[in-house]
């Protein structure tokens, strides 16, 4: 699974590479941008969207010396809104809080130690670059999450919010005047945090595909 996230977040790179490259050609496009006969729109970017998101997870944990990985499924929504700094540069600001299941263990001798992350949310700043119907970010801001770190064959158990940072790029296409669909990549990386009983941390790498709506 790990190859297939790399894979993805290769093409998702690949992808934003191109988009790039063809930004200043005035006849390019991707064949679902054009508006249809008679109908006429521009990529309005500029206005509070909402959005849903699916993708995938893949974990680094890490409890005192104990240090185990594990991979699932995510999904949830995101909300923001962008403001235009001049023609060549949009400044945004979005929230996005998603579900998943990460539940990872590992066994030294007779010490079962098993970690569980629920959920993942965020505030991040975004700068981004049009180019024809996309629309190429970075991002970064604060992330939070809870962990959860029990040994079951001492009874010990804690669960801690932790606070740390996220950071990525990505790629908003434009289908409609209001609707479009976004490739992402985010890092998200969490301090050392005492559990009461041992020391955690962990790093997270997301992969998601969305679909937003602008509400205007």
């Amino acid at each position: 699974m790990r190859v297939l996230l790399g894979a993805a977040l290769a093409a998702c790179l690949l992808l934003i590479s191109t988009v790039a490259a063809n930004a200043t050609d005035p006849n390019w496009a991707f064949p679902p941008s054009p508006p249809k006969p008679g109908e006429v729109w521009v990529h309005n970017r500029t206005t509070p969207y909402v959005g849903v998101v699916g993708g995938y997870n893949v974990a680094a944990l890490q409890a005192e010396d104990f240090k185990f990985g594990e991979t699932a499924w995510l999904g949830g929504a995101f909300a923001g809104v962008n403001v235009r700094v001049n023609e060549g540069l949009m400044l945004g600001l979005e929230a996005d809080y998603v579900l998943t299941d990460i539940k990872a263990s590992t066994t030294d001798g007779e010490v079962h130690v098993i970690a569980k992350t629920k959920y993942l949310a965020s505030l991040r700043a975004r700068a981004g670059l049009p180019a024809g119907p996309a629309l190429l970010y970075v991002t970064a801001g604060p992330a939070i999450t809870e962990q959860s770190v029990t040994v079951p064959e001492v009874g010990l158990a804690a669960s801690e919010l932790k606070v740390g940072l996220v950071a990525g790029a990505g790629v908003d296409m434009s289908l409609t005047k209001n609707l479009f669909v976004r490739l992402e990549g985010l890092h998200y990386r969490f301090p050392e945090k005492d559990m009461g009983f041992m020391e955690s941390k962990d790093q997270q790498t997301t992969l998601r595909l969305g679909v937003g709506f602008k509400l205007n």
